[in-house]
């Protein structure tokens, strides 16, 4: 005779590394940004000591890919490597997400160590994104954003209204606090810079505008946790930054304004006088977007 229920039991066994697996790799499929791990482990039903092991595992073959700036997991290079229909969706985000930090021009080789592409794949992905307009050709081995990039972005008009509206009063803030003033909606578990002012001093928090932070423990996160009220943190987004954040009590987005200084300048009084000035901008910039 044979024992059906023992088989059972042991095919369930072996099976729920595998299920595991394809629990974080549809997790990851199904988002458009990075995962933290703390996230996942809900998510896929998964103890925090197990799925670091999966994750670490699947990293090394390159089926996912840990993003240290954004504190976050997404699917790796890997997975579209298995297809030969090349490149895929996946390849020409990646490569447009490394335009975002490189400030200017790249190379089809800094994209692909940038990105984690093979180096053929960086090339063709960057050779159609191009003849698509979202990227420019500089010479034979150069690479800018191009101009369809600009007028797709022109073309999300809540945020054109918004960033209209508040821009004038980033500026005052920057005036009356000395320091750099920030525009910054929510993007899922990460918060998107879409406009900043830049203090005057030589030494300043600036060079945000377009980057995206995780929400988690920075002043952000926290005033959207509790809109209309200014959080103050420090060390969350860089050390030696302190971030003092509000976020508008309404609007079509979850928005906040912000204002970002190194540590040293930012003294009780400072901090006291700048969260009461955000708390009336922000107040401000909900009744005008």
């Amino acid at each position: 005779m044979v024992d059906t229920q023992g088989t059972t039991g042991t095919q369930g066994e072996l099976s729920r590394p595998v299920v595991r697996v394809l629990d974080i790799l549809e997790a990851l499929a199904a988002r458009t940004q990075p995962v933290p791990t703390s996230i996942l482990a809900v998510e896929c039903h998964i103890p925090k000591s197990t799925i670091h092991v999966i994750l670490n595992t699947l990293q090394s073959r390159r089926f996912v890919a840990y993003h240290g700036a954004k504190q976050g997991w997404m699917l790796g290079p890997r997975i579209g490597e298995l297809t030969r229909e090349a490149p895929l969706l996946l390849h020409g985000l990646a490569v447009l997400d490394t335009f975002r930090t490189s400030g200017g021009e790249q190379t089809p080789t800094q994209v692909a160590r940038s990105s984690d592409l093979p180096l053929p794949v960086a090339r063709r992905t960057l050779a159609l994104l191009a003849e698509q307009g979202m990227l420019e050709k500089v010479d034979s081995e150069r690479f800018s954003l191009g101009l369809q990039i600009v007028s797709l972005a022109s073309n999300i008009r809540w945020l054109d209204r918004l960033r209209t509206a508040a821009h004038p009063i980033l500026i005052r803030l920057r005036d009356a606090t000395m320091e750099t003033a920030n525009l910054v909606v929510r993007d899922g578990h990460h918060a998107l810079y879409v406009d900043q002012v830049e203090s005057r001093y030589s030494l300043r928090h600036s060079g945000w505008a377009g980057q995206r932070i995780p929400l988690s423990c920075t002043a952000t996160g926290r005033a959207m946790d509790n809109p209309g009220i200014a959080v103050a943190v420090t060390d969350a987004i860089e050390a030696g930054v302190t971030a003092i954040a509000c976020a508008l009590p309404k609007g079509e987005k979850q928005t906040a304004l912000s204002i970002t200084a190194p540590t040293f300048r930012m003294t009780s009084a400072a901090i006291r006088n700048a969260c009461s000035m955000l708390e009336r901008a922000a107040a401000e910039l909900a009744a005008k977007a």
